[in-house]
This record gives C-alpha cells, sequence and structure tokens, in this order.
C-alpha cells in the first residue's frame, strides 16, 4: 500500500481492497506514472513529461454506487476524498467527482487508446460524417459563416452570417445569443445554460444576448388562471439558479476578462420565464412583446396553514424575486406589481419620467389592490387574457412609458442598431443551441423513464407462498427505488414537479430501503 494513496476509499470498508488493488495495477500499467506523496495525486516521472506529456492508454474504470447505480468513464483523478472520471452523456463528455462514501465498489475494465494514438484508418476510406455537422437552425434561420481562414474550425464554433455584419473588421463587436424557449425548470434550466456559458466565454462577448420566448399558455392550454399564474413562483428558485450563472458566474466573476454586457430581448417572457429579463442590464422588447402571466402569489397557499405561515412563505418568495430585479439593476416595485393581487401602484410623469407612487394617487394607474366589493376586481376574461390591473402585465407600450425597458427592436438588425453596434458585429450561438437541444432530448427520455419507474413501483406487490417468492418481489422493489433515486440525484432541477421536494424525496426512498431490507430480514425460511 505504500505505492498507492493510503487513504483511497478509506470511508468504504467493502470498497477498499478492491479499489486498492485496481489502483495499484493502474498505475502499474500506465507505466509513465511515478508514485505520488501520499496526499498529492498522481504525476508525470519526470520534467520533460510535463513539457510534453505522453500519450498514454485511457483507463475505464465501473464504479458501483451504494445508491445502486453503474458508472463507466475513463479515470481522470484520484485523491483522499474522491475520484474524477469523464463520462459520456446526452450532453457530450462530462466530468464528474464521485465521493469515497458513495462508493460501494470499483471494477478495472480495458482501456482504450488516449486521443491522437488511434491507428490511422486506410487512406483510401472516405472520411466518416462529422459529427457535429448541423442541420439549419429553424430558430433564426441563420447559415453557418466561414471561420476565419487557416485552421480548420467547428462549425458550431462559426459566426453566423445572417446575424453578422461585418464581421471582419477588427472592431466587430462579438455578440452571444442565448435562446431561452420552453418550460423554465427543464427545458431551460441551470444545467444547460452552465455549459452554454462556458462555450460562450470561448468567444469573449461584448454582449450576451437573451432572446426570451417562453410563453405560460404553452403548457396550459391557453386557460391561465390565477392559481396557475402564482405557480410560477414555484420555480422562482430555479429562475436564481439561472440569474446566478448569468450574474455571479458572468458578469460579477472576475475570471471573465472581458465582463459582457447581459441584453434580454423580450418577445414572450409568461410565468416562470418572466423573472429571467430582471436580471439583464438593458431590456428590449419586440413590438409585440408580452411579459408578465406571474401574478396572483397571494392565491398560492389559499387554504393552508394560517395567514402568518402563508405570508412568511409569500415574503419567502417575494424575496428571492425581488433580488433579481435589484440584481439586474430595474425597480423592484415593476415586479412587486407584477406578483401581488394586493398591491397598489401608480405613476406620475415628471421631468419626462415616471415618479411612482404605491397607491392611487399618481396620475397613471398600473395597478390597484382588486377588490371586488369596491369594484376594482378584474373579470375573469380580464384576468384569463391578462388584461386586467389587479397585477401588471407589461407590452412595449406601457414597458417604454415607464422607463422599464430600454427601446423595442422588432427584428435582429433593429436590436443591434439600439444596441449602437450596426456597422459591425458578429453573432455566435450555434453551439448553445445544440446543447439546449441535447438537453430538451436527454430530459424527454428520463423524466418520462421517472414517471414509468413510479408506476412499476406501484404495480409491484409482495405477494406469494413462500419467503422466497416474496422477498423476490421485495428485491425488485429495491431495484426500483435505486433506479428512481439515482434520475433524481442526478435531475433535481427538473424532477421536482415529479416527486415534490428532490432531496425530501431521496431521504424518504432510502428510508423506505432500509424498511424492505428489514422485512427481507424478518421474512426468511425458517431453519
Amino acid at each position: 500500500m505504500n505505492t498507492i494513496h493510503r487513504s483511497l476509499f478509506s470511508g468504504s470498508r467493502r470498497a477498499s481492497s478492491g479499489v486498492r488493488v485496481l489502483i495499484a495495477s493502474l498505475v502499474a500499467a500506465a507505466g509513465v506514472l511515478t508514485l505520488a506523496p501520499i496526499g498529492s495525486s498522481l504525476v508525470p516521472a519526470s520534467a520533460a513529461s510535463l513539457r510534453e506529456p505522453a500519450k498514454t492508454a485511457e483507463q475505464r474504470i465501473k464504479i458501483k454506487l451504494k445508491d445502486g447505480r453503474n458508472i463507466e468513464g475513463v479515470l481522470l483523478e484520484e485523491t483522499r476524498e474522491f475520484v474524477r472520471v469523464r463520462v459520456k452523456s446526452a450532453i457530450g463528455n462530462v466530468e464528474t467527482k464521485y465521493f469515497l462514501s458513495e462508493i460501494e465498489s470499483v471494477e478495472k475494465l480495458v482501456s482504450t487508446p488516449a486521443p491522437g494514438t488511434e491507428p490511422k484508418s486506410d487512406e483510401g476510406k472516405k472520411d466518416e460524417p462529422k459529427k457535429d455537422e448541423v442541420k439549419k437552425d429553424d430558430t433564426n434561420s441563420a447559415t453557418i459563416a466561414g471561420a476565419a481562414s487557416g485552421g480548420s474550425v467547428n462549425k458550431l464554433d462559426q459566426f453566423e452570417s445572417k446575424l453578422s455584419n461585418n464581421p471582419d473588421d477588427p472592431s466587430a463587436k462579438v455578440i452571444y445569443r442565448i435562446n431561452i424557449r420552453g418550460d423554465v425548470g427543464e427545458a431551460v434550466s441551470a444545467t444547460p445554460l452552465r455549459k452554454i456559458v462556458a462555450d460562450a466565454s470561448k468567444h469573449q462577448p461584448d454582449i450576451l444576448l437573451l432572446y426570451i420566448d417562453s410563453r405560460w399558455d404553452w403548457y396550459q392550454n391557453n386557460a391561465r388562471s390565477p392559481l396557475q399564474e402564482a405557480a410560477a413562483f414555484d420555480k422562482v428558485d430555479r429562475v436564481t439558479e439561472i440569474s446566478e450563472i448569468l450574474i455571479d458566474e458572468v458578469r460579477d466573476n472576475p475570471k471573465w476578462g472581458k465582463k459582457p454586457e447581459i441584453v434580454a430581448w423580450v418577445k414572450n417572457a409568461y410565468g416562470p420565464a418572466a423573472f429571467i429579463p430582471f436580471v439583464a442590464n438593458r431590456i428590449y422588447y419586440a413590438p409585440d412583446a408580452t411579459h408578465g402571466g406571474m401574478g396572483y402569489i397571494d392565491f398560492l397557499f389559499q387554504g393552508r396553514g394560517d395567514y402568518v405561515v402563508r405570508e412568511k412563505q409569500i415574503s419567502l418568495r417575494m424575496g428571492r424575486a425581488e433580488g433579481l430585479a435589484v440584481k439586474g439593476g430595474h425597480d423592484f416595485r415593476v415586479l412587486r406589481a407584477m406578483a401581488r393581487f394586493d398591491y397598489t401602484l401608480s405613476y406620475t410623469m415628471v421631468g419626462g419620467k415616471p415618479e411612482f407612487h404605491e397607491d392611487l394617487t399618481g396620475d397613471t394607474i398600473l395597478t390597484d389592490d382588486g377588490n371586488a366589493e369596491a369594484g376594482r376586481g378584474d373579470t375573469m376574461e380580464d384576468s384569463v387574457r391578462g388584461k386586467g390591473n389587479d397585477v401588471l402585465n407589461l407590452n412595449a407600450e406601457t414597458g417604454q412609458r415607464i422607463g422599464f425597458i430600454d427601446g423595442v427592436a422588432g427584428t435582429f438588425d433593429d436590436l443591434m442598431f439600439e444596441l449602437g453596434v450596426s456597422r459591425a458585429y458578429k453573432t455566435f450561438g450555434l453551439r448553445g443551441d445544440r446543447i439546449t437541444a441535447d438537453w430538451s432530448r436527454e430530459i424527454g427520455r428520463v423524466l418520462p423513464e421517472l414517471r414509468d419507474l413510479q408506476d412499476k413501483l406501484r404495480d409491484t406487490r409482495v405477494v406469494g407462498e413462500t419467503p422466497e417468492d416474496r422477498n423476490r418481489a421485495r428485491a425488485r422493489q429495491k431495484s426500483i427505488i435505486n433506479q428512481m433515486i439515482g434520475i433524481v440525484q442526478k435531475y433535481k432541477e427538473v424532477a421536482g414537479d415529479i416527486v415534490g421536494d428532490p432531496d425530501d424525496f431521496i431521504d424518504a426512498q432510502r428510508a423506505r430501503l432500509a424498511q424492505i431490507d428489514l422485512e427481507i430480514r424478518m421474512d426468511r425460511p425458517r431453519r
């Protein structure tokens, strides 16, 4: 054991001996690695290897986790606390850490050639189709522009000619667009956004453009109700995650050499998506833009708990939401008027600028208190269509009048003019489109699988005349539960709509596993 880290997998007795043998064999097989002091990672054998790293076989391993999942990937790093592996997923290669406390055992698999060491194919063979060959993107009808003369550049990393003007100009501004479409919390969530932001950083954009076209009625069948609008606040935590990526990891991150300006261009931002424009430095609307559909938070906990408890929950969610507006540099009162049924906001123009009043004393009333007895309640038709004034729903005219938006742009060219960069700019974002599409496909597969597992678990009954029959059924239950735990752990940000709070669900299922183990021990054949 003096040849490897003594503490590796010390947190798992079952894994300890097998993993030690595995890591020792990996060291021997690698050849170019020397022994490292305890507590450090394996290092190259010589200084020369730092300058010109040897290309070695990649060691593949299979990790069995205590929750029942099996992970296969390439071993990248091992420490006293974790192993880091590269695994393949629907959204590409992903590097993941697994801590010792999670691991039951590790198995060594057949090594694969390192990149650059694969045998050359026959010269007579035709080139295989490239993996990243791109179809025309129907979201923007952009064609793929030529890269700078010189080396080969992946088409996903090239600028889009139809969304660029004078791109070869040395002073051309760099735009990186991110399309926000679909359900916030599923298609729009933290995992793909982090990957997109990482891709954006390679281009060092001057402007990070969020094009938002996400309508609440996509999944409410054009029949919104106050309670459905209030449910938008159930996803405010997920929007907070998105805002933290855009603000904390981009705008306020010192590692970004060039800090991009975050700009939102809104076509439709309804329901949970209505929070996202607030994180942008500047906001522009399309002429027919709609922004809102997150009101009536007052009704979110109707009929549950007492008044004090409900207000506490509402205040918690409002605090998070208003924090987004403050971080983006916008008046939190606008967001409050969009959210609360009982909030009153009016304004008077003073010196060409709106002066807000949190009552009805202003010249123009944006929202009233919705008091039906006093004749101020919206009709159901107005509520469904977003036309009333119990809560604020913004359009281009109102957004401009109250100074909430910076302008109106009907086309991409119009937007570039409004931003002052129309003379020369180049736009990237094709790889971001691919990341979003891959993520959507992945969750489109995983979430139905999770629902199916729930159904299977309900249908798996412990019946049988013998202990063996009953315990086989219990073993099937354990397998299903472990699969569900694995999915929920990996996809916490999107699994909540199915299982509720993911952490609570995982805890409950682990308790259920313990109960099943007890039942198995108690129901064994008597000898």
